[in-house]
């Protein structure tokens, strides 16, 4: 059995959510390169939006992030045709 000094002296693992978070912001940076966007302006866009450090980041708001980049596309995409401003609505 361990001692509370041994488990406190480990070597830092980081527990599996935060590796999970960390590949999803991954996930999302590639999918917007991908999409033409740069990396920094989706950093940026994210930190705006959830008002937290793009490193700290969770699961909910990198969903809350993909969905207004996919919305923010959509806007572009339907308002292009019109010669309206993509981001007056």
């Amino acid at each position: 059995m361990s001692s509370d000094l041994e488990w406190r002296t480990r070597p830092a693992v980081p527990p599996p959510s935060v590796e999970r978070h960390q590949f999803e912001r991954e996930r999302l940076l590639r999918a917007a390169c991908d999409a033409g966007l740069e990396s920094n302006t989706v950093i940026g866009v994210a930190e705006a939006l959830t008002g937290q450090p793009w490193a700290s980041l969770g699961s909910p708001e990198i969903v809350t992030v993909a969905r207004e980049l996919v919305s923010a596309a959509h806007r572009v995409v339907h308002h292009s045709d019109h010669g309206a401003h993509p981001c007056a609505s």
